[in-house]
């Protein structure tokens, strides 16, 4: 299964955090939000 279209290309238009996720804006009106325990921090 493909998950990419080719030529088209996934620009951030917005980026913002909170005590739980981080959310990103793409200028075709798709949004992201991942938790931030997707990216540990080392000790």
């Amino acid at each position: 299964m493909t998950t990419s279209v080719p030529g088209l290309a996934a620009v951030a238009k917005s980026v913002r955090f909170d005590d739980t996720h981080l959310y990103v804006g793409f200028a075709d009106g798709r949004a992201l939000a991942v938790p931030h325990s997707w990216f540990p921090r080392p000790n």
